[in-house]
């Protein structure tokens, strides 16, 4: 009679644990399958807005603030702040870095730049605008922030190492 009722006891707490169990798995799977729907993955959807946030871009004393464009390239690049990057010129126009690690290119894709454009570029460059040559450009971009008109108060042209870092809300 005991060796029943010790068998019964198991058995019930067995149960209890394969109900928490399937209760766990009824939860946990369709959250799987949302998250990945989502193709900008985990990082990116802790931070779904970036609207109002911006953008601190320093270099040699001086720094600017850049508006940051909503999209899933922008969030993949917040994640990764602050950074610093050695940047290189092309044509007097624009500052370039090769990120180590590629951002999703999963955004609206743009082929024309503006001055005060902050870009990443699908093979993992980062770069800034500050003047505009007009040359046509076979080159796809997607925009992460604008800095605008004041771009040239960085002095570009004679800079290389450049820090990028998110500005926290304060509301």
């Amino acid at each position: 009679m005991k060796a029943i009722r010790t068998v019964r006891y198991f058995m019930m707490k067995r149960l209890n644990l394969i109900a928490i169990l399937i209760l766990v798995l009824l939860i946990g799977i369709p959250a799987i399958l949302i998250q990945g729907e989502n193709d900008e993955g985990p990082i990116a959807s802790r931070q779904q807005n970036i609207s109002g946030k911006k953008l601190k871009i320093s270099s040699g004393g001086r720094s600017v603030e850049a508006v940051l464009t909503e999209n899933a390239t922008t969030r993949a690049f917040i994640t990764r702040l602050p950074m610093t990057l050695k940047m290189k010129d092309i044509d007097h126009r624009e500052k370039y870095a090769l990120l180590s690690i590629k951002l999703p290119v999963k955004s609206p894709v743009e082929k024309q730049h503006v001055i005060g454009d902050v870009s990443y570029l699908p093979d993992g460059r980062i770069s800034i605008i500050y003047h505009q040559d007009n040359k046509p450009t076979n080159l796809k971009f997607i925009k992460l922030a604008s800095i605008g008109a004041t771009v040239n108060a960085l002095s570009l042209e004679s800079l290389s190492e450049i820090s990028f870092e998110l500005i926290k809300n304060h509301d």
